[in-house]
């Protein structure tokens, strides 16, 4: 697998740190990258319109999906772990509109139906909301996490391995 050199990997370590921090101290809770992936959210319910009402929710999981699977099909690791990443800021995006179904405090676009008002009151667990969201929060920010680990690790052994 193609892996950066040192000074790449600093520069793709310290973005993902910056953007870690703003993420986990932002208070509203969007951020900048949620307008891209509010767009393939909204996309999804139109595209993906057989799924029903999660539709929005896996369109919006589809391109870092297949970003990750592209790069890893072509061995580029930077690439890999850029997608990862930003499937872990779905999936803490994901976590934020869940843990909303009941206050239905976001402003919403498209019909101002809630998806996971709808899904969680269909599947009889709506009381669940903010503990399902908050797990999928912890899902996206382990996975962010994850990918700067996989990162570092796989360039600094990949760099080590190329020094023996």
């Amino acid at each position: 697998m193609h892996v950066p050199g040192r000074r790449v990997l600093y520069a793709w370590m310290v973005a993902y740190v910056v953007f870690l921090i703003h993420a986990f101290i932002d208070a509203d809770g969007f951020l900048l990258i949620d307008y891209t992936n509010l767009v393939f959210h909204e996309a999804g319910h139109v595209l993906l319109g057989f799924l029903g009402i999660i539709g929005g929710t896996v369109g919006q999981c589809l391109p870092p999906a297949m970003t990750l699977a592209w790069f890893l099909y072509r061995q580029e690791l930077t690439g890999a772990a850029f997608g990862l990443f930003w499937l872990g800021t779905n999936f803490r995006y994901i976590g934020w509109y869940m843990s909303d179904a009941r206050t239905q405090a976001l402003p919403l676009i498209g019909t101002g139906e809630h998806d996971w008002y709808l899904l969680f009151s269909a599947w009889g667990i709506l009381e669940y909301d903010t503990r399902i969201g908050g797990a999928f929060k912890v899902l996206g920010y382990l996975t962010m996490i994850g990918a700067i680990i996989w990162l570092a690790a796989r360039t600094l052994s990949s760099r080590s391995e190329g020094m023996k």
